[in-house]
């Protein structure tokens, strides 16, 4: 779960590119999509174009 620190970092990222989001479950969703990237995607699903 994201800290309130985190939110308001993302919050201040979005808003500095002119998007603007209200919806702290939105902002919870980018964080974990951007750490999960940072991590490498260790915990993604398998290749589905194997």
């Amino acid at each position: 779960m994201p800290t309130h620190k985190q939110r308001e970092d993302m919050r201040a990222w979005l808003e500095a590119n002119d998007l603007y989001c209200a919806q702290p479950t939105f902002l919870d969703a980018l964080i974990q999509l951007f750490q999960s990237i940072e991590k490498g995607g260790e915990n993604d699903a398998p290749n589905q174009d194997d």
